[in-house]
């Protein structure tokens, strides 16, 4: 989507029949990633990622020549939690390229690089062991020419405040920076200037990421006990012009600048924030809001009962402009899990 997390997709659907059918389907495995449990399906967040490639990209992807000439190729690219990324053609369902066995847990939504490169991002939503034994997780590159890991970060940072590594965020960019910017599940957010390089002459496309710059918080009661509120970032960042906005694993709503890596506010949400922020431009109040949901963490569970939150705040003040409750299950951490949308066109007014 873009970076106000507002819109996951361009144009519309002429539904004749009002009725959605199953164009294709395909099965995939799963991965046994031992104490951590097994796992299987596309994971929360896992969308996948549509693209229409331009001609001359085409032809230097690694796909399967009969689709490197193909007119209007749609490409779907589905990283699963089954170790592997996908590969199939829009309209037939067929594969286009064989999957890369990444042997980890794909959990989050990957991303594209918006500026056409045929570089693909995403992370590790499950720990595992390196070949130089580290036990953590990993952000990756991916080169969509030679189908190849080109670039890694992560592991185990030791700036973080949480035992768990894990980053089921889908990056955004600041593209005229060349800059990559994350949400890590062990509580810190990264920006990365990226150094990308694609050559349409030679049919090549590269990476040389430079110091990761790190931002870490800590609000009271936050700490990585059971029953306290946990540092991470789940929840995908959303941004407007230097600003970053994300909720985090222990409740809280930061808005945090950018350039500077500091901490503009913070608004306490009370329950964990797994979806993301989405923003909103209103030209009328000379300001932007943002939408924000939650889910029940048990902080406040009753007779096994919680409570979950959808807020709508001023994103230049932090300024709570009104909050919605609901019951929530506190054994099943009930309530949002998926981001607020923004309703447009005939739902324009409503969430």
């Amino acid at each position: 989507g873009n970076n106000f997390r507002s819109s996951f997709a361009y144009g519309g659907v002429n539904a004749l029949s009002g009725q959605l059918t199953t164009a294709w389907e395909k099965s995939i495995g799963q991965l046994d990633c031992g104490t951590d449990g097994v796992w299987t399906g596309t994971g929360w967040t896992g969308m996948p990622i549509i693209i229409q490639w331009d001609s001359e990209t085409r032809a230097l992807l690694g796909i399967a020549e009969e689709f490197k000439a193909k007119d209007g190729f749609t490409e779907v690219i589905y990283p699963a939690m089954d170790g592997k990324i996908y590969f199939f053609e829009l309209n037939t369902g067929k594969a286009t390229r064989s999957p890369i066995d990444m042997d980890v847990v794909n959990k989050g939504t990957a991303a594209l690089d918006p500026r056409g490169y045929p570089l693909l991002y995403l992370g590790q939503g499950v720990q595992s062991t390196s070949a130089e034994g580290t036990y953590g997780a990993w952000f990756r590159v991916v080169s969509l020419i030679d189908n190849s890991v080109i670039s890694t970060f992560g592991g185990r940072d030791p700036a973080s405040n949480r035992q768990w590594q894990a980053y089921d965020s889908s990056p955004i960019f600041a593209s005229d920076a060349d800059t990559l910017i994350i949400g890590g599940e062990n509580g810190l957010l990264y920006t990365v200037k990226l150094n990308a390089r694609f050559d349409k002459e030679a049919g090549t496309v590269s990476v040389d990421p430079g110091r990761l710059v790190k931002y870490r918080y800590h609000f009271s009661g936050y700490s990585d006990s059971d029953g306290a509120r946990w540092y991470g970032i789940e929840s995908s960042v959303a941004a407007w012009h230097q600003d970053a906005f994300f909720t985090d694993n222990g409740g809280m709503l930061q808005c945090v600048d950018l350039n500077s890596m500091t901490l503009k506010y913070a608004v306490d949400t009370d329950g964990d924030g797994d979806a993301g922020v989405v923003i909103e431009e209103s030209a009328d109040n000379n300001t932007i809001f943002l939408y924000a949901a939650n889910k029940a963490d048990g902080r406040n569970a009753t007779e096994g009962r919680d409570k979950a939150y959808i807020r709508k705040i001023d994103g230049r003040t932090g300024t709570v402009a009104w909050t919605k409750t609901f019951d929530a299950s506190a054994e099943n951490a009930g309530g949002a899990y998926a981001p607020v949308h923004i309703g447009k066109n005939e739902l324009n007014g409503t969430i």
